[in-house]
């Protein structure tokens, strides 16, 4: 089965803003995780020090995608 553009709004829309994992925003959404990844997955980044999904992250000292909670703290 294909993952429709409708299916994977939902799951972005599920995942911004939350460190929430794939597999557990999945569940929420009764989407089934191996169609979602054999799809490719969604097109949104994560942080790479706390883990939220978030589409504007900026590189840290070490050029990881942080987000500005992360930067904030990190005191950049």
């Amino acid at each position: 089965m294909i993952v429709s553009n409708q299916l994977t709004n939902k799951l972005i829309r599920e995942l911004l803003g939350t460190r929430k994992n794939l597999a557990t925003a999945c569940e929420d959404l009764g989407i089934s995780i191996q169609e979602i990844t054999m799809a490719g997955g969604p097109e949104i980044p994560q942080c790479t020090h706390c883990g939220r999904w978030e589409y504007k992250l900026i590189a840290d000292l070490d050029n990881n995608p942080i987000c500005k909670y992360c930067r904030d703290i990190e005191g950049m």
